[in-house]
């Protein structure tokens, strides 16, 4: 019988590790190659596991430069009270954007909101790593970085990309959960009249994003964190 090779190959011929006998495969060839399979016992918190799979490693294997960028956000996530932020900030300048634009929150509390909508808030603050590495930025320690590396504010232009960012995350998030694009808007039945481009939505739900976006720097400050940039 011949020995079955340890891996296949894509299309444009990069290797993929075979999982063929967790006991007997997948460990041994992690450790010869220096992976880390992300279903590690280390990895015990789910939420955080999704988030490395998600944004850093899709593959499922950590090699060393991942896991210096996973040590790196997941510290952050670790120290983060995702579900009081979800709860007290998120969910809060959502709100108050809403009775800006003079339209009545479906839901009048964080509590109220169907569990998915509740995971959505808490995904929205555990976005934040994903979108400063988009902008090219890193997220410090404050305190630790010259002041002249320190980001105060965003641009007017960084604020619309990552409000396209929150958005495209938004519908990608909503798909998956089962929700199409329909109107009026169901969550009963996860019918949203949102689930477009960017682009198509209108100028008070473009604002809404943005609302996130500019809350980003003082949702980090709050943890005691800053956004710096390289030089």
């Amino acid at each position: 019988m011949g020995i079955r090779p340890f891996f296949q190959y894509t299309e444009d011929g990069m290797p993929i590790i075979r999982r063929l006998d967790r006991s007997q495969d997948i460990d041994p060839i992690a450790h010869l190659l220096r992976l880390t399979p992300l279903d590690a016992d280390h990895f015990f918190d789910e939420r955080i596991r999704a988030f490395i799979k998600e944004r850093i490693a899709p593959s499922g294997y950590l090699d060393e430069r991942a896991r210096q960028v996973a040590q790196r956000e997941t510290g952050i996530l670790d120290d983060a009270p995702v579900d009081r932020l979800a709860r007290d900030t998120a969910y809060r300048m959502w709100a108050d954007a809403c009775r800006r634009a003079g339209r009545v929150p479906e839901y009048s509390s964080f509590e109220d909101q169907p569990e998915q909508l509740q995971a959505s808030n808490i995904d929205q603050i555990r976005d934040i790593p994903s979108k400063m590495r988009a902008l090219g930025y890193r997220i410090v320690k404050r305190g630790r970085i010259p002041e002249a590396q320190r980001v105060t504010s965003f641009s007017a232009e960084e604020i619309e990309y990552l409000a396209f960012l929150e958005h495209l995350r938004w519908c990608d998030e909503r798909i998956q959960g089962g929700w199409v694009l329909g109107s009026p808007r169901d969550d009963e039945r996860r019918i949203h009249p949102n689930l477009i481009p960017y682009d198509a939505l209108s100028e008070t739900d473009k604002e809404y994003n943005r609302v996130a976006a500019r809350g980003i720097i003082g949702i980090l400050d709050s943890m005691g964190y800053a956004v710096a940039r390289d030089s």
